[in-house]
């Protein structure tokens, strides 16, 4: 294993991460539309309101003399609702809510009456507020949204004021540059590429739900998700008894709800999704054959954010994010696909340990209260810290 390590280590540089070194934010800056944003004194209602009639997933937050201090995403609402202790007693889905429990429910949920500035700091994204200008090259924001950051905001220099460039945004232009360049042959190879070797494929059902657990269950599931190195994907696969994709569990299904209908999380997901939507879409997918420059076309086409890869059977295998399409133009998607590895070998070595020894504690990782149970032994506590400074190096 040591030589492996030592491979890893070395090997650092992406041939792609010059790529779009040429090309200005100015690109797609110039089209984007008026920026719509919100008041740091307007309540959480307000915002998912807003959030559902714009269509959107983010708002920057401006203050009383309305200048930008923030931008505010679907993810800090997510988990203040969520994870409001009003729902600890049905977190596990088990216990059946009864028209008491409802009533108590509504009395004690005040997150919607709150002010949307106490969202900030909800998730690691919105602790940071970048600005970029409009001139800076798409490299430097790609490295920026490579590292799991899903929006900035870029001032433009002519007038227009302000505008939010999504990861979407960002693909969309990915994909016209790797049309017009497919004489190149870097990009050539990459986008011919199938999933299966771009280290998008990994135990997704880690982090699946069965169909007959609550949304609840789910969305705190996804929360709790926090890999060392995997995005924050902001969504879970829906299975069903023979652990086929049968929907898709997303922090956009909580966009529009209020204090009336919060209490709908406590129905099974696909009857909550139902509810919501007035139907369950069809999960849009792919396979390890599928190549990079074909899911990337199935995702602009569809209008996802993430494509979930699927076997023969229909089990979900793995997912290929905005942010793993991104970054495939930076170093840090080298970087990250070595760290994920070492997690992988540190795990296998927990649970070998944790099979030996009668002796344990409960170590929680991953950002989101996730949990397994180790030996609490000089090995495995170093084994723990090792993965931790890989990953923290990997990831500057």
């Amino acid at each position: 294993r040591s030589t492996h390590l030592v491979i890893m280590l070395t090997a650092t540089e992406n041939p792609l991460q010059d790529f779009f070194d040429e090309c200005p934010l100015t690109e797609i800056a110039k089209d984007k539309s008026v920026l719509w944003s919100i008041s740091s004194e307007a309540t959480v209602r307000d915002a998912l309101e807003e959030l559902k009639n714009r269509r959107i997933l983010s708002l920057p937050m401006m203050d009383d003399r309305e200048k930008f201090i923030a931008i505010v995403s679907i993810s800090d609402i997510v988990r203040a609702i969520v994870m409001d202790k009003s729902f600890d007693k049905f977190a596990s889905g088990r216990v059946r809510p009864r028209e008491k429990d409802i009533r108590v429910l509504l009395k004690q949920c005040t997150v919607f009456r709150r002010t949307i500035s106490t969202m900030v700091g909800n998730t690691e994204e919105s602790k940071t507020f970048r600005v970029f200008d409009e001139k800076t090259p798409f490299s430097a924001l790609f490295r920026h949204f490579s590292e799991g950051f899903h929006r900035a905001l870029v001032m433009r220099r002519e007038g227009e004021g302000p505008c939010l460039i999504s990861q979407s945004d960002c693909v969309r232009f990915i994909y016209k540059r790797m049309m017009q360049e497919s004489g190149n042959a870097k990009v050539a190879s990459l986008a011919g590429k199938p999933l299966s070797e771009l280290s998008v494929l990994y135990n997704v059902h880690a982090l699946s739900i069965k169909d007959t657990e609550t949304a609840l269950a789910g969305f705190r599931k996804m929360l709790r998700w926090r890999a060392f190195s995997k995005w924050n994907l902001g969504a879970i696969p829906v299975v069903d008894k023979k652990g086929r994709v049968v929907a898709n569990l997303s922090e956009s299904d909580l966009r529009g709800t209020d204090r009336a209908s919060f209490v709908d999380l406590l129905k099974p997901v696909v009857e909550y999704l139902r509810t919501t939507h007035g139907s369950v879409r069809t999960p849009v997918a792919a396979t390890g054959a599928t190549t990079f420059s074909e899911a990337i076309r199935t995702i602009l086409e569809e209008k996802i954010h993430r494509l979930w890869i699927v076997n023969k059977d229909g089990d979900p295998i793995g997912v290929l994010s905005l942010s793993d399409i991104i970054s495939k133009f930076t170093n840090f998607d080298w970087a990250h696909s070595r760290a994920y590895e070492l997690a992988l070998d540190f795990e296998q070595l927990v649970i070998h340990a944790a099979r030996c020894s009668p002796d344990f504690c409960l170590f929680f990782f991953g950002g989101g209260g996730g949990h397994i149970r180790v030996p609490f032994h000089g090995l495995s506590f170093l084994l723990f810290f090792l993965r931790f400074c890989f990953s923290f190096c990997f990831s500057l």
